[in-house]
């Protein structure tokens, strides 16, 4: 950001897409960006739109994925929702930039639990002598409520900070620590 920081004259946007904590925007990047002289939805635009890639899937790919966006004025969320409609076949905003990083936490707080519970219930399987991939085939039959998570759960996200999130909420917990090593040698085909 210092890097941009240096650079950034009148009229350009600034789209901030790394997994970070709700208020990074806000709280790091636009003062980082204003050290200058140039103040962010006066004389730059500057939103958060959340990376959403899923690698190898030949379905959903960049141009179909839809992309959230939060300015940090309207104007600021239209230039970057314009950017972005030229690329992509939906664009959705929302009102802040910290709506949409908090759009990227729900995402991948739903996917972690999600996959931590099917760590869990493949271990239990195991113990119970029960095929663990049958159970997550038939409860996919389930026309809704249900979301087949399979892998292993990463416990930790070289951009993304648990404990400056864990600062700003008392309902989160870092868990990194926590889950390290629990897995181990209880992965077979996760």
């Amino acid at each position: 950001m210092e890097a941009i920081a240096t650079h950034l004259h009148t009229g350009q946007l600034v789209i901030l897409e790394s997994t970070t904590y709700p208020g990074t925007v806000d709280e790091v990047v636009r003062p980082m960006l204003e050290e200058a002289g140039l103040r962010g939805g006066v004389d730059f635009f500057l939103a958060f739109s959340p990376e959403r890639v899923d690698p190898g899937n030949a379905e959903w790919n960049t141009a179909n994925i839809p992309k959230v966006v939060g300015g940090i004025d309207a104007d600021s969320t239209a230039v970057v929702q314009v950017l972005y409609e030229q690329v992509v076949s939906t664009v959705v905003p929302v009102s802040s930039p910290r709506v949409a990083e908090m759009v990227k936490l729900l995402e991948n707080t739903f996917r972690a639990v999600n996959i931590g519970l099917v760590n869990e219930l493949a271990l239990m399987s195991h113990r119970l002598g029960v095929d663990v991939w049958e159970v997550i085939e038939a409860a996919n039959t389930k026309p809704f409520g249900f979301t087949p998570f399979c892998g292993v759960i990463t416990t930790q996200h070289p951009q993304f900070d648990c404990q400056a999130i864990a600062a700003r909420s008392a309902c989160l917990v870092d868990t990194r620590n926590a889950l390290k090593g629990l897995a181990g040698s209880h992965i077979h085909r996760l």
